[in-house]
């Protein structure tokens, strides 16, 4: 059995099947991850007068309600002398802080903070050839910065490398201060997903 159109509602027919594809094909888009959401994401600085590279990375930029983000921190010699850097604590290398802001200056829009782990008050050296690396990958456990066992609510969320255990750096045995200074500037944006 054929069905006869005009051609006036041939031409809406295929309006409304067109307008269909591309509202449906829009929203897959929006539902299913696309390369850029499961890509790793990378901020890094290089320190020249240190030859130090520092980066932060993490796993892809869309994160499902609950599920932990690994954040991982790499400090690289960059150069070809050997460096001596002291951290000022035996258990710590690098740490983060989660902000629902891009203004790391904003205390009331910072969500989450890992310093007030306890640590020991000594310090840690540690010697790093040309081209080695010092690596950590910690994990955000997607909770509110005072109760640790409160999930955050869905919605965008910035990680910025924070630094407050690398204190010293010596290359060709010059010794630089570096506590708060040799740390990115950039954060890293995610987005956690509704449940």
């Amino acid at each position: 059995m054929w069905v006869v159109y005009s051609s006036k509602q041939f031409v809406v027919f295929s309006l409304c099947v067109v307008l269909l594809v591309v509202v449906l094909a829009y929203g897959l888009k929006e539902i299913l991850p696309s390369e850029s959401q499961t890509e790793p994401i990378v901020v890094e600085r290089v320190f020249d007068e240190w030859g130090l590279k520092l980066s932060m990375s993490v796993e892809k930029a869309t994160y499902a309600y609950g599920e932990p983000v690994n954040i991982t921190f790499t400090l690289k010699n960059i150069g070809n002398e050997t460096i001596k850097i002291e951290f000022a604590g035996l258990s710590r290398r690098f740490d983060f802080s989660v902000y629902n802001s891009t203004d790391i200056f904003n205390i009331s829009a910072r969500i989450y903070c890992d310093l007030f782990h306890a640590y020991f008050p000594a310090t840690d050296t540690v010697i790093l050839n040309g081209g080695e690396s010092l690596t950590s990958t910690m994990q955000w456990f997607q909770s509110s910065f005072y109760y640790e066992t409160i999930q955050v609510p869905p919605g965008k969320y910035y990680i910025f490398e924070v630094n407050y255990w690398l204190v010293h750096v010596e290359r060709n045995s010059i010794r630089y201060d570096v506590l708060d200074i040799l740390r990115l500037e950039d954060p890293i944006g995610i987005t956690i997903l509704p449940p």
